[in-house]
């Protein structure tokens, strides 16, 4: 059985570039001869001196080599979360940057989506939450199941259910299944693997539903605008803002019947032309 890689502690670090030095650090002290060159490559560099730019703050840490240091570093959702934190506020003063990351340690400690190697897809774990969240008391199992509405095994659902139970998420008794509701909380986007095929899901089920749900039963909105990239930021805290203000409008949980999803996306639909600084539709 291999030996477990002893490794920093991320959440004692509040510079991802200080971690990922003593990541180096720490594998030259286990493996002799090992170099910035082997690390460089197992992060997906072309050569050493990128991963040097980053280390030194001369370039950041963007992308597909963020996907790849949560591999090679095989860090768990929570400290996968620190991690994009860390690099985020990179730009922040020191005191913001402390705060922003104790307030993420804080939260992560409460809030850890299931990765798929688990046996737990999230879009079954948003589903359940949700419906749990449709009653005031225990809910049994095979009401939970009834609430879907795409095709799920009753031994995923109480997988689901078990991972909650553990986390403290959910309460059981022989009536059933409770939600917690003092636990569970709401995070943005976070561009990992499980969080990526979530957004597949919920796009695969709205796609049917152009097929199987009564008009009356659902709305499709699509608009293309133009807008200038520097204020996409300001427009997704718009967006946001627009999605709490309809939550808090129409979310029950008294006599709410029916989970719906409300899912927004907003993406670039342009092929930005470089030469004359302006995107073709």
């Amino acid at each position: 059985m291999p030996a477990v890689e002893s490794l920093p502690s991320i959440f004692d670090y509040d510079d991802y570039r200080a971690y990922l030095r003593d990541v180096l650090g720490e594998r030259r002290k286990a493996k002799r001869g090992y170099t910035i060159a082997q690390l460089s490559k197992s992060l997906g560099f072309s050569s050493h001196a990128g991963l040097a730019m980053v280390l030194t703050g001369k370039r950041e840490l963007r992308g597909e080599y963020i996907e790849k240091c949560v591999k090679n570093l095989k860090l768990s959702l929570r400290q996968q979360l620190y991690f994009e934190a860390m690099i985020r506020a990179d730009r922040l003063s020191t005191s913001k940057r402390k705060a922003l990351l104790q307030e993420i340690e804080l939260r992560s400690t409460k809030w850890e989506p299931p990765a798929s190697c688990e046996g737990v897809r999230l879009i079954d774990f948003f589903l359940v939450q949700q419906i749990l969240s449709l009653f005031r008391g225990y809910v049994p199992l095979d009401v939970v199941q009834r609430h879907f509405r795409y095709q799920v095994d009753k031994r995923d659902v109480e997988g689901v259910l078990s991972w909650m139970i553990e986390r403290k998420f959910v309460e059981k008794s022989p009536l059933g299944y409770r939600i917690n509701r003092s636990v569970l909380m709401v995070q943005d986007e976070m561009p990992n693997a499980s969080g990526k095929q979530f957004h597949k899901d919920c796009l695969a089920m709205a796609a049917s539903a152009l097929d199987s749900d009564a008009i009356e039963d659902r709305e499709f909105q699509t608009y293309l605008v133009t807008v200038d990239s520097g204020r996409i930021p300001e427009m997704k805290r718009w967006l946001k803002k627009l999605v709490l203000e309809a939550i808090s409008e129409f979310e029950t949980e008294l006599d709410g019947d029916t989970v719906m999803q409300m899912h927004f996306n907003l993406f670039e639909m342009s092929n930005r032309v470089a030469a004359r600084g302006k995107a073709e539709i």
